[in-house]
């Protein structure tokens, strides 16, 4: 398989409505989350190591975003007390845009 369809198949899977796999799926089982899309190709470990890596892109992003919900609907409130805790040399926090943006996903 070349380059070229190693890219069209992420790009098939941007397009669906859902992406419902987190870092953790992608990582361990890169084979069921291809064939959950109805995907089965034989891959090589340059093009599992592209496809992986553009896939770890969507699933950081689909976590990010549903993080950043749950903060947004106020259901974080009950543990507000840990946001206000610093240990040392830990840094402020920071929403899941901006850890996007550090990432260089966003």
């Amino acid at each position: 398989m070349d380059r070229y369809n190693t890219h069209n198949m992420v790009e098939y899977i941007k397009t669906q409505p859902e992406f419902p796999f987190d870092a953790i799926d992608v990582e361990e089982s890169l084979d069921n989350v291809l064939c959950y899309f109805g995907l089965h190709p034989k891959l090589d470990e340059q093009e599992r190591h592209e496809i992986t890596r553009d896939l770890l892109k969507l699933a950081l992003s689909g976590e990010l975003a549903e993080m950043q919900r749950i903060v947004d609907l106020g259901l974080m409130s009950g543990i507000d007390h840990v946001r206000n805790t610093r240990l040392p040399r830990q840094r402020p926090s920071i929403s899941p845009a901006q850890f996007m943006e550090e990432l260089h996903l966003a």
